[in-house]
């Protein structure tokens, strides 16, 4: 348990409903929605940063926020071993940076992810919206080092110019499909206000 909050980003999600755009490249991107049978299973929507909210799994516990240059929040799941964990972290750009390549930005979200789990793999990428917002998913597979503990998670990304948000889940690889779905729909009702 304590070894999977070592290295912080979670959130797992499964049931997607696939809708497609027209006209330009980013129109084109599926749009990922909530799947509504989830519906019942979620909270109302809470605020995670002034103009960003959404609705976390009903029975999670919201974590403390962290704030600096990252302001982190979490949502810690009923106990499984290790608990499964929905996280939501926005990152800001410090005076005169700007974060110009998405791709640059989510390979250094996932090198962060390949330092803390042993035998460290992504197994699907993807591009696509969640409620107009351009995000970039990349599912993995791993090992808490030193320990025979396989896991598994998912991070979707979104970057602008001025910060980045990750949004990640992870659980035991053998839990993972069946906590996935709710992680999933939680995540994406994230609405930018």
């Amino acid at each position: 348990m304590a070894s999977l909050k070592f290295f912080g980003s979670i959130v797992c999600l499964t049931g997607f409903v696939f809708v497609s755009g027209c006209e330009d490249a980013d129109s084109k991107l599926t749009h990922w929605v909530s799947d509504p049978t989830f519906a019942e299973q979620l909270d109302p929507l809470v605020n995670v940063t002034a103009d960003m909210t959404l609705c976390p799994p009903k029975g999670y516990e919201r974590g403390p926020a962290k704030s600096l240059s990252v302001h982190s929040f979490s949502w810690v799941g009923p106990e499984t071993e290790p608990t499964n964990t929905l996280m939501y972290q926005l990152l800001r750009a410090t005076s005169g940076e700007k974060f110009n390549d998405p791709e640059e930005m989510v390979a250094g979200v996932m090198q962060g992810y390949r330092e803390n789990i042993a035998v460290f793999e992504i197994t699907d990428s993807a591009v696509g919206k969640i409620n107009g917002m351009k995000f970039y998913r990349r599912t993995w597979t791993g090992r808490i080092p030193k320990q025979p503990i396989e896991v598994k998670g998912t991070v979707w990304v979104h970057v602008e110019p001025t910060h980045m948000i990750s949004i990640s889940t992870q659980d035991l690889a053998s839990k993972y499909d069946e906590s996935f779905p709710l992680a999933e729909a939680s995540l994406l009702t994230l609405t930018k206000q």
